[in-house]
């Protein structure tokens, strides 16, 4: 019975590894979204900087266009820290899922082993109490010919 609790133990455990995994992948994707924004809006204000560069935009427009591509900059950089943990975070959870996985697989085969190992005796048992009735029943015909 022991096997048998240790086998719901590592059930829950990949159900709990599994679960903390998807939620980390789910943010994981969401802030790759969010980041690839960002460059796009950054992108398009550096473009519109240049256009403006072209057509003889007004030196204090390009500079506020630029001091704000420089903010868009820092929180590009932010966020792809931000990512970068994020996506080390869900690495980790996954190889806790793994080894979760793992470990409630080596307690089912303990458990086959076990219900083999019990059903190999049972058989056993049987076999021997059939071998006694046949004795028993050579020994009452024997007697009953006598």
């Amino acid at each position: 019975m022991a096997l048998h609790a240790m086998g719901k133990l590592a059930e829950r455990q990949v159900e709990d590894a599994q679960r903390r995994w998807a939620v980390l992948a789910k943010e994981c994707a969401a802030a790759r979204r969010k980041l690839n924004l960002l460059r796009q809006y950054g992108d398009s204000y550096r473009a519109q900087l240049e256009d403006g560069g072209r057509q003889g935009v007004v030196a204090s427009q390009a500079a506020s266009v630029a001091a704000f591509i420089r903010r868009v900059a820092d929180v590009v950089a932010r966020e792809e820290l931000q990512v970068r943990q994020l996506e080390g975070a869900c690495e980790r959870e996954w190889a806790d899922l793994v080894v979760a996985r793992r470990n409630k697989r080596m307690i089912e085969i303990l458990m086959e082993r076990q219900m083999l190992r019990e059903a190999e005796e049972a058989l056993r048992r049987s076999q021997s109490e059939i071998d006694d009735l046949i004795a028993r029943a050579g020994i009452f015909t024997r007697e009953s010919r006598a």
